[in-house]
């Protein structure tokens, strides 16, 4: 039930705060403010309150599960002796768009097949002003059982590990060119596999 796609770009231009405004459970005004991503360590934020809740599929909070993302994302980067992404509100916030536009409009691929504003990863980063700059961008249909009652800093780090495990996802997670990252998240019920799923996008870049 896992699958994955991979595809880096560069460019791009325009203005997508009026998108985000259609994404469930998105929020400027979030309990999860930003300054996690510099006041915590990886660890720290493992360990927090927060990121040991249980993942429940009936009450996803695609916050926590961008910042999770994030903080796993650099767990395995550093570990592997890269430097750490710095992060990039930007990046999360086109990943978040991408990621609930899979789920809405039911899809799985790079290229959106109907909204010619966010067709390629470069337009959706574009949008968010992200433009002329090399970047890249991974995604991931990862099932969820709930049975599992795993924490959300755990789904993450499965995520993470899937991603690492494909040559080609694992050469953006690595790119030393990429100083920068966003993570997206959004949880899908497939009525036709009666299955769960967390649509994810990372979105990378070397932002100055």
């Amino acid at each position: 039930m896992k699958m994955m796609s991979l595809l880096a770009v560069m460019l791009l231009t325009v203005n997508g705060t009026e998108y985000l405004e259609k994404v469930k459970g998105y929020s400027t005004n979030t309990y999860l403010k930003d300054t996690v991503y510099t006041e915590y360590s990886a660890k720290q934020f493992a360990e927090s309150k927060d990121a040991q809740r249980k993942f429940d599929v009936k009450d996803f909070d695609l916050h926590l599960m961008n910042a999770c993302m994030w903080f796993a994302t650099n767990e395995t980067r550093t570990a592997k002796k890269g430097k750490a992404f710095k992060y990039n509100a930007p990046l999360r916030d086109a990943a978040t768009l991408f990621a609930n536009e899979m789920v809405v409009k039911k899809f799985y691929n790079h290229i959106h097949p109907s909204n010619k504003d966010f067709e390629t990863p470069g337009d959706r980063m574009g949008l968010f002003g992200i433009t002329n700059v090399a970047m890249a961008e991974n995604i991931h249909r990862f099932a969820i059982n709930p049975q599992d009652n795993k924490t959300y800093i755990e789904v993450a780090r499965d995520i993470v590990d899937d991603f690492y495990k494909s040559s080609g996802h694992r050469v953006n997670m690595m790119n030393p060119l990429y100083n920068s990252l966003g993570c997206g998240s959004m949880i899908e019920y497939d009525t036709r596999e009666d299955y769960y799923f967390v649509k994810v996008v990372q979105c990378f870049a070397n932002i100055e």
